[in-house]
């Protein structure tokens, strides 16, 4: 995406609804607030990240992606280190680790950039 172009969340959001067929009273009841709330949010230019999280959830659709995280000297993420050790092949622990780094790399003031799978069998769970 050009970073020159001003993003609008409100409108990405209300453009995935209509894409969607999403009515603003089914979209509130999907995100848990009021349709009110939801006319709210699509004037909105920015949206936190705990209630865009909930939105990219109800509407299947990742508008993190539009947020510009500016150049590597602008941002200073906190790194995480995360190690797991395994007593034995365990793939829902495994895919539990992958879903916490998603989660993490989703938020802007966190990086899941060192993760280390320790264990019996690990090469099995990739």
């Amino acid at each position: 995406m050009d970073s020159n172009i001003e993003t609008h969340m409100g409108d990405l959001v209300k453009t995935r609804c209509l894409d969607k067929n999403i009515s603003v009273s089914r979209f509130a009841d999907m995100i848990n607030t009021s349709r009110q709330n939801v006319y709210h949010i699509f004037k909105r230019k920015d949206i936190k990240p705990d209630q865009l999280k909930v939105i990219c959830n109800a509407l299947d659709y990742d508008f993190f992606q539009y947020i510009s995280r500016g150049s590597k000297s602008e941002i200073k993420k906190s790194r995480i280190r995360l190690v797991v050790e395994f007593d034995a092949c365990d793939k829902h622990l495994y895919s539990l680790v992958e879903k916490l780094c998603r989660y993490l790399d989703n938020l802007s003031d966190f990086s899941c950039v060192d993760v280390k799978m320790e264990g019996e069998d690990i090469s099995m769970l990739n």
